[in-house]
C-alpha cells in the first residue's frame, strides 16, 4: 500500500511540473523580429537572443551540409518551415530554463567546473585543462567566461528537469510513509479553565519582599519609553497622477529623448567574408553561382571560422552607403556581393531579417 501511495505521489509531482511548464509556455511572448534590438522572444524570465537564433540556424545548415541533406541554404530552410521549427526548439529550451529557475533548480560551481574541464576543446596538448586556451576560445565565440558558464549551468538544470518530467519520480517508501503520517496526524486535548473563584482557600497575599523581587526581575514591564505624537501626510506619484497635467510639449520632448526605444530601423543578421582583391571576391562568387562550392567552404578556405565572419545585428548606418543600399534593398537573396567594405571587397550572407519598428508618439503617450 505504501508503494502505491509512493507512485501516486510521484504522479502528482510530475503532473505539477507539467502544469507549471504549460503555464510558462502560456506566458511566452514573441513578436516580430523588430520588437527588440537583442532578442527575438522570451518565455517568462528566459529570453531568446537574436544571436542564439542565428547560431541555431547556422548549426542546422552545417549539419545539413555534412549529411548531404536537401536544405543547403537559408531559403531552403524557410521553404521547408525549418526556421520556425528551430525557433520552436529554442522556445522549448527557454520554457525549461524559466521553469527550472522558478523551481529554484540549479547546479553548483563544482559541477560547472567539471563540465568545462571535461570538454576536449579546452584541453591543452598534455590533455589537461588549459585556462588560457579556454578564455581564448570563448572570446572568439563571442562569450565571456561568466556567460558561457551560466549557459552550462542552465543546460544541466534543463536536463535535470527534463529527466524528472519524462521519467517521473518514484518516492522511497520511508518518504511516502512520513508524508502520509504528517498529513493525517491529529491531536486531541481537553481545556480546563481555572479561575480565582475555583480556589477554596483563595489567593495568598504576597509579601513586600516578594513584590520587590518580582519588580526587580521584571523592571522593563513597568517602564515606558519617551513618546512623541506626530502627524504626517503620505503622498505617492500614483495617488496624484490623475490630477497632474503634463503638457504635450513635455511628453514630446521625452519621446524625442528616447526615440531609439520607439523607432528602430530595419536590421539584418549578417556574415561578412572579406577577400584581398576584387578578382578573388568575384571568382568566389562565380564558384558559388556555379554550385562548385558553398559559403561555409569559402570561409574555411580563407582560414576563418563562422564566428570570425559573424557581424551580428547590423543596421544601415553600420555599413558603407553602397553596401547598405544593396543589402537592405534585396529581400530575396541569401548571399550578396561582392561589395566594398572598410576592409576590402566582401561577400555578405543574410541569416535573418529583423523588420523595422516604430511606436508612434500618440501610442507612446498613453
Amino acid at each position: 500500500m505504501a508503494r502505491r501511495g509512493g507512485r501516486k505521489l510521484s504522479d502528482y509531482f510530475v503532473w505539477a511540473i507539467l502544469i507549471l511548464l504549460m503555464v510558462g509556455l502560456a506566458g511566452f511572448g514573441i513578436g516580430n523580429f523588430g520588437g527588440s534590438a537583442t532578442q527575438v522572444g522570451s518565455v517568462g524570465n528566459a529570453s531568446i537572443s537574436a544571436n542564439a537564433y542565428a547560431r541555431a540556424i547556422q548549426a542546422e545548415l552545417r549539419a545539413q551540409a555534412a549529411e548531404g541533406g536537401p536544405f543547403q541554404t537559408l531559403g531552403d530552410l524557410r521553404a521547408a518551415g525549418l526556421d520556425r521549427a528551430i525557433l520552436e526548439g529554442l522556445v522549448a529550451r527557454a520554457a525549461l530554463t524559466h521553469e527550472a529557475a522558478e523551481l529554484g533548480l540549479s547546479v553548483g560551481d563544482e559541477e560547472v567546473a567539471r563540465q568545462v574541464r571535461a570538454t576536449s576543446s579546452f584541453q591543452g596538448i598534455d590533455g589537461n585543462f588549459d585556462r588560457a586556451g579556454y578564455e581564448l576560445a570563448l572570446d572568439r565565440a563571442g562569450y565571456t567566461v561568466e556567460e558561457f558558464e551560466e549557459t552550462i549551468r542552465e543546460d544541466v538544470s534543463r536536463s535535470i528537469l527534463q529527466s524528472a518530467i519524462i521519467g517521473g519520480l518514484t518516492m522511497p517508501d520511508a518518504y511516502v510513509e512520513t508524508m502520509v503520517a504528517y498529513q493525517t496526524e491529529t491531536r486531541d486535548f481537553t481545556l480546563a479553565r481555572v479561575t480565582e473563584t475555583d480556589l477554596t482557600a483563595g489567593l495568598a497575599a504576597p509579601t513586600d519582599e516578594e513584590l520587590q523581587e518580582y519588580y526587580d526581575e521584571n523592571g522593563l514591564r513597568f517602564e515606558r519609553p519617551e513618546l512623541r505624537r506626530i502627524s504626517y501626510a503620505w503622498i505617492t506619484p500614483d495617488m496624484i497622477m490623475d490630477q497632474m497635467e503634463v503638457s504635450e510639449e513635455a511628453l514630446r520632448e521625452l519621446y524625442d529623448e528616447r526615440i531609439e526605444e520607439y523607432v528602430q530601423p530595419e536590421r539584418r543578421l549578417l556574415e561578412r567574408l572579406v577577400f584581398p582583391t576584387q578578382e578573388e571576391a568575384e571568382a568566389a562568387r562565380a564558384a558559388l553561382d556555379a554550385g562548385e562550392t558553398d559559403y561555409d567552404t569559402l570561409v574555411e578556405d580563407r582560414g576563418l571560422t563562422l564566428d570570425d565572419v559573424d557581424l551580428g545585428e547590423v543596421g544601415p548606418d553600420d555599413l558603407s552607403d553602397a553596401a547598405a543600399a544593396a543589402i537592405f534593398a534585396d529581400t530575396e537573396s541569401e548571399i550578396i556581393g561582392p561589395l566594398d567594405s572598410r576592409f576590402g571587397p566582401a561577400l555578405f550572407r543574410i541569416n535573418a531579417v529583423l523588420d523595422a519598428t516604430e511606436v508612434p508618439f500618440e501610442d507612446a503617450a498613453q
